[in-house]
């Protein structure tokens, strides 16, 4: 795309344009089959009747054609065998103008993929992928389509890391066959007419190397097969693929998730969807399996100069993904160039990087054509990114910990802005927790909520019986708090607050011990001007197993909210906390699953001084200077994120674990 102002209406063709490269499949009623006419590739001694990949006695033996295979009846029709199934991912992989269609089959009966809602899943040995490349020799035209390309991926029992193997078949010029490409990849120009332009086009088979470089242990074997991608309506437009898999017996579970519960990757093209999620799930599909963490290599991702060491998967939030002004691991040219800068295309190194065909291309293999359509989103996104947006709010703060027995009670406290009073919904769940793989929970939480004078506000013990048990059922649904177990043993209670601070006491009916959860929730549907979640802390064991400490905040729609997070140990001496204290505090950060910051001792970050000021901003005690107190001071972007305050070393002692809003 030229640097030049773009209207609406040609933005809408590039979409069109681009969520055409991706042909909807033939319907057809999933069913597991074993397919007994393909030819799996086979480690051997470089002799026998197929091609052979390398030389030795590692040597792979491969079909020569692609009609050996076995993977289609009729190559004419490219109909597949019986037993490789059609499928379709959510993101599009960017293949020069190229149309694809991928089939997937298990080899091995009664083998199944290893579901996970989340990231790669587990591959089976004998599992097969197959992806086929048909390109349009005169662009918009279906008629001049030409087939060039099919790819094998095989998991080998022989690749004990669970890797697999590639290898590709080249089209002949007569389009009745296709032959094995070497070990080292090869090229083919195609005459290609574009805007009644004829042109050359370098079409790029990749090696073994260059298929193992994206393929990786890290971003995982099979880009295009996991729960992100394969979370859409299958070939019949009605079935969720993921469902799909799991009824016919392809999963290791014989049911998943809900499709909503589960996350997606969306089309970049769908303008149905929010800009930023289209950029990150086109980020996620074509920089992520080398832009994340694990990758080997300088600056963690490659050599190249203006290389930001960012992370493009769409699971990592914004703020913490090291793309909105993030460094570049190897900054050659402006000072000012960063991965991204809002409102900066010049400055931005990924927009150029992607705009670049050449020895700094992004990606780096197996390309040789600009994409536009991408080019222009991309500058589209840059450019929001300037804009400004209204302030964010934390919806939901919650704390765990152990109460009951000798944990006694845990005591969390939260604070609500200057402004109008507001609806809180506050839970003290036990039982619940049950539900989310927490056995040894609290068997029936008392509830008590005090104001700042220590006068208690409201007390329940079974949520059900409160008065205006209806009214907290409704407004849990209305702010997405799972449901409580309408005979069920937690508490909770739904009251209006003024601005100030309160504390909340979960206390145990029966003096039994267990894992409870506190979750204080902006019930309020009023203006977005009153008063708000400002902070909260919880008191609690740390220690090994369950006698972790946990909270957890939301963060809503809007700018990014910058917080403050510390785990005080040993800084609650100065307040009479008997001991004994949490001696060496580890305060982490996760989003998911999945940790991106954590620190122990607070005056060892890098952002030590910004922390000390955030301190005094929000009105927090002063840590001692040398104190073995943690702390995180971040920005974080609209959504979920849970912090864990553990101590060093295995070792248990009382913690104050605190989230702070800064102004």
């Amino acid at each position: 795309m030229q640097a030049r102002p773009t209207t609406c209406a040609s933005i809408s063709l590039l979409a069109a344009l681009l969520l055409a490269t991706e042909p909807r499949l033939v319907a057809q009623t999933l069913t597991r089959e074993t397919p007994t006419t393909l030819v799996l590739p086979v480690p051997g001694t470089g002799t026998g009747g197929g091609s052979s990949m390398g030389a030795g006695a590692g040597t792979t033996i491969l079909p020569p054609t692609l009609s050996q295979t076995g993977a289609f009846t009729d190559l004419a029709r490219l109909a597949p065998a019986r037993g490789l199934v059609a499928y379709e991912p959510n993101a599009i992989l960017w293949s020069d103008h190229a149309k694809k269609t991928r089939w997937f089959a298990l080899t091995v009966p009664n083998s199944t993929f290893g579901f996970r809602p989340d990231g790669s899943w587990v591959l089976p040995v004998g599992a097969v992928w197959v992806k086929h490349f048909d390109l349009e020799l005169r662009r918009g035209d279906p008629t001049s389509t030409r087939r060039v390309e099919t790819r094998f991926l095989v998991r080998q029992a022989s690749d004990a890391e669970g890797r697999v193997t590639a290898y590709t078949y080249r089209w002949n010029d007569e389009q009745t066959d296709a032959t094995l490409v070497p070990v080292g990849g090869a090229q083919q120009i195609f005459q290609v007419t574009e805007n009644g332009v004829t042109r050359p086009q370098t079409w790029t088979f990749p090696s073994r190397l260059d298929c193992q470089m994206c393929h990786n242990a890290a971003g995982g074997p099979i880009l295009s097969f996991n729960s992100r991608q394969l979370n859409r309506a299958g070939a019949t437009g009605t079935v969720n693929q993921i469902a799909a898999l799991a009824q016919a017996g392809y999963l290791d579970v014989s049911s998943v998730p809900a499709p909503a519960t589960l996350p997606a990757l969306v089309n970049a093209a769908d303008e149905s969807q929010p800009l930023e999620r289209r950029i990150r799930s086109y980020l996620d599909v074509n920089c992520a399996q080398c832009h994340r963490p694990g990758i080997a290599g300088a600056g963690g991702f490659e050599l190249l100069g203006d290389t930001g060491a960012f992370d493009a998967r769409a699971s990592t939030p914004l703020s913490l993904a090291g793309i909105i002004d993030g460094p570049l691991s190897f900054p050659v040219g402006d000072p000012a160039h960063r991965v991204v800068v809002a409102g900066a295309n010049t400055r931005s190194q990924l927009l150029a990087r992607i705009s670049t065909r050449g020895a700094a291309q992004m990606p780096p293999l197996a390309t040789s054509e600009r994409d536009f359509a991408a080019e222009s989103l991309l500058k589209e996104w840059i450019a929001a990114l300037a804009l400004r947006l209204p302030a964010s709010r934390l919806l939901n703060l919650s704390a765990r910990a152990q109460a009951g027995g000798t944990a006694g009670t845990v005591i969390t406290g939260f604070v609500l802005a200057p402004g109008m009073p507001r609806l809180v919904l506050v839970r003290a769940v036990g039982p619940g927790l049950r539900g989310f793989d927490v056995n040894a929970a609290l068997a029936s939480p008392v509830l008590t909520v005090f104001d700042a004078t220590g006068r208690a506000i409201v007390n329940n013990t079974r949520w059900n019986t409160a008065a205006n048990s209806a009214d907290i059922r409704s407004a849990a649904a209305r702010v997405g708090a799972f449901a409580l177990a309408e005979a069920g043993t937690d508490s909770a209670a739904l009251v209006t607050l003024p601005a100030g601070a309160y504390t909340a006491h979960i206390a145990s009916a029966d003096n039994t011990a267990g894992a409870t959860l506190l979750e204080v929730y902006d019930a309020e549907t009023a203006t977005m001007g009153s008063a708000a979640l400002v902070n909260t802390s919880v008191r609690g064991i740390a220690g090994p197993g369950a006698s972790v400490v946990v909270s957890g905040l939301v963060v809503g729609p809007g700018a990014m909210k910058t917080v403050l997070i510390r785990a005080v140990g040993p800084g609650l001496a100065a307040f009479g906390v008997a001991g004994p204290l949490l001696a060496a505090p580890v305060v982490t950060l996760f989003a998911g699953s999945e940790s991106f910051h954590t620190n122990t001792r607070w005056n060892n970050a890098p952002n030590a001084a910004a922390i000390r000021i955030a301190a005094q901003q929000v009105g927090a005690f002063a840590l001692a200077e040398a104190s073995s107190d943690s702390a995180i001071l971040t920005a974080l972007s609209p959504g979920a994120y849970t912090v864990q305050a553990t101590g060093a070393n295995g070792t248990s002692g009382a913690v104050l674990l605190e989230i702070f809003e800064l102004p």
